[in-house]
């Protein structure tokens, strides 16, 4: 099997079931009023939507390695891939450069390449995101989840990001002759066949 694919089934796919798991406690929480809960579920929130973009990063370097291209290239080739797989499939620009901020945020607290659009940790916040911020229909229909606050100013639901992301990178396996397993599963209430 593609190592790449395995890490997205065996990797990928477990953290992002985890991460759902997580905004899905902390609604609950946030309903029963209790402030602890709700400060010790946002945190989790946070831990959760960081490691699955750890997780996502990582296939860059397996894809890289596996096909012979410089991890530059694996990025460009699957962010143009990364739409929101609903009806209007649209293409969910940089949301594979932001899971890659995230990644790099997370593990380091600064983010020192000024490509990337977060500067730290601090940017990923959880906060009410109410209605107006990022696409239609894509994360809670307001409320409170994890966002991404970009050096340009946009607010970003990272339960847009994550299905955008690894639709992209489902497409890019497909595009390299990976024999793909053929199912497929809701993320981040999107359904994504990979």
């Amino acid at each position: 099997m593609s190592s790449t694919l395995s890490h997205l089934l065996d990797v990928v796919l477990p953290c992002v079931a985890e991460y759902e798991e997580a905004e899905l406690e902390l609604n609950s929480v946030v309903e029963a009023g209790d402030a602890v809960l709700r400060t010790e579920a946002e945190k989790k929130v946070k831990r959760r939507g960081a490691a699955c973009a750890v997780a996502i990063d990582g296939l860059t370097d397996r894809a890289a390695l596996e096909f012979g291209l410089s991890k530059t290239k694996v990025r460009e080739a699957v962010g143009g891939l990364c739409t929101l797989p609903n009806d209007s499939n649209q293409l969910r620009e940089k949301s594979l450069t932001r899971m890659e901020a995230i990644a790099v945020a997370h593990k380091h607290e600064i983010v020192s390449n000024p490509s990337l659009p977060l500067r730290s940790n601090a940017d990923v916040l959880v906060c009410g995101a109410g209605w107006g911020i990022d696409t239609w229909g894509v994360g809670k229909y307001g409320g409170v989840e994890l966002l991404a606050h970009t050096l340009d100013g946009g607010i970003h639901k990272v339960l847009g990001d994550v299905p955008a992301a690894v639709n992209g990178w489902a497409q890019f396996l497909k595009s390299r002759g990976v024999i793909m397993p053929g199912v497929q599963r809701i993320i981040c209430g999107l359904r994504v066949e990979i």
